[in-house]
């Protein structure tokens, strides 16, 4: 790097290479917001980015064609992921199942000619709950941690998605909607238990549509959004959009972040990590609305918004995807706000046309 007296007003920098002399210049552009360097970095220039990451400046490494390929990104994994990690692909041309290890090894769990989508570990580990979507609708399917053990949770009349572990791993939490209804309020939240395949309806508001329900740990709570209302043209339906939260016991819930979405619970505590949708942020929340807290915000020069978070089994990082109008990366970031990494980096879809779908954290 030369004299950087003259780019005190640089935001973006991607270095393409390893000889960048004395990398402590780098720390003088107050304005930097995204760095990016290729992968193995000297130490000198690894310690100013690791100290600019913690300034807020999103670091990413490059190896040149996408991936998380590269000896430092390879250590960036173990040291970040611990136990494994789910997501869904369309890399083959179809939403399929992955995971993905912390020495960087990816299994494909399913192969199929549809959509697989919305992976939930069970509270073991051993099992991942998923939803296939096949005509005429969509049902929840089991499968082995190793790709075994298919079986599918067919109710009849009904079209599950997005479900959700009791923390006795007896029971699922699942969005339904009956097969033939019309209008968001038939959209509600269905309690499927797994010994009988039996569902029963929980929670259904006519005029809201309850989607993507979430279970804390110890079970006392449940979260939800609700992202869609009957009636666009009544501005009291609009208003109750966002997330709620209540207590499983008596089933009342309160609305606690509005136009919000994607709810999930931390491991061990009462509060939760969530998609600001306004503002195109991670944020946290406890469980009574308070003790707010924004991680991450998206890039709103070129669409990018985050999807999915899910939390790590200590409860140190929580992992997301964040989508562009560009591609899809795989991006974590500590619960204090520091620390981001982009740990996969896909190419841009006119290269590498393919998405990262949804993401599920292995317990311990």
């Amino acid at each position: 790097l030369g004299p950087l007296a003259d780019l005190d007003s640089l935001e973006v920098l991607i270095l393409t290479g390893n000889e960048v002399g004395d990398a402590s210049a780098l720390l003088d552009l107050t304005r930097l917001r995204e760095l990016e360097v290729s992968q193995d970095p000297p130490p000198a220039l690894a310690a100013v980015a690791s100290l600019l990451s913690e300034r807020g400046v999103q670091v990413s490494l490059s190896n040149g064609s996408g991936g998380s390929g590269g000896g430092q990104a390879r250590s960036r994994l173990a040291e970040v992921l611990h136990t494994a990690l789910a997501f869904t692909s369309d890399r083959d041309g179809y939403y399929n199942l992955y995971v993905l290890l912390p020495d960087s090894t990816e299994l494909k769990l399913t192969d199929f000619a549809g959509s697989d989508y919305s992976p939930a570990w069970s509270p073991d580990g051993k099992q991942l709950a998923f939803v296939r979507t096949q005509l005429p609708g969509s049902d929840i399917h089991l499968i082995n941690a190793d790709g075994t053990g298919l079986v599918r949770i067919e109710i009849p009349g009904l079209a599950e998605s997005e479900p959700a572990w009791s923390p006795d791993g007896r029971q699922l939490l699942v969005t339904g909607r009956p097969e033939g209804a019309t209008g968001y309020g038939a959209t509600g939240l269905w309690l499927i238990e797994l010994a009988t395949a039996e569902a029963s309806l929980l929670l259904d508001d006519p005029i809201l549509c309850e989607t993507g329900p979430s279970w804390s740990s110890d079970g006392a709570y449940i979260a939800y959004q609700v992202p869609l209302v009957e009636d666009w043209r009544q501005p009291e339906q609009i208003a109750r959009r966002g997330i709620y939260v209540g207590r499983a016991a008596d089933m009342h819930f309160d609305p606690v972040a509005p136009l919000s979405g994607r709810p999930t619970w931390h491991p061990t505590e009462h509060r939760f990590a969530y998609v600001s949708v306004g503002d195109e942020s991670v944020c946290i929340k406890d469980a009574d609305g308070g003790s707010f807290a924004v991680l991450y915000t998206g890039n709103g020069s070129d669409g990018e918004h985050p999807e999915s978070p899910a939390w790590s089994p200590d409860g140190q990082w929580i992992a997301f995807v964040s989508s562009s109008t560009n591609k899809s990366d795989l991006c974590v970031v500590r619960a204090d706000g520091t620390g981001f990494v982009r740990l996969i980096e896909n190419e841009p879809y006119y290269t590498k046309p393919w998405h990262l779908g949804s993401i599920a954290w292995k317990p311990r």
